[in-house]
């Protein structure tokens, strides 16, 4: 139908545990009339952050909350080969 949008919500994380489908994560379809009024704000959001027409920081640069440390960038890797991780 072209007066239908659907909107998927959701997170997916590219870990051993997501793709394997053992993380229960909440992901969701939501189906209404293009012209909804959820529609229309969703859509307006995504366009915003998008294209950032007003020109604003929706984030900061890698940077501000980057990791150095090596031990935990070591047990990252150990967890996620083992299978024993947890995110």
């Amino acid at each position: 139908d072209d007066n239908t949008a659907t909107l998927l919500l959701g997170s997916g994380n590219f870990t051993r545990r997501n793709l394997d489908n053992y993380n229960i994560e909440c992901s969701i379809s939501v189906k209404a009339d293009v012209n909804d009024a959820n529609m229309r704000r969703a859509r307006e959001t995504f366009d915003q952050w998008w294209n950032n027409t007003d020109a604003q920081f929706f984030t900061v640069d890698y940077s501000a909350y980057e990791d150095t440390s090596r031990f935990r960038r070591i047990k990252a890797w150990w967890m996620e080969i083992s299978g024993m991780s947890t995110f």
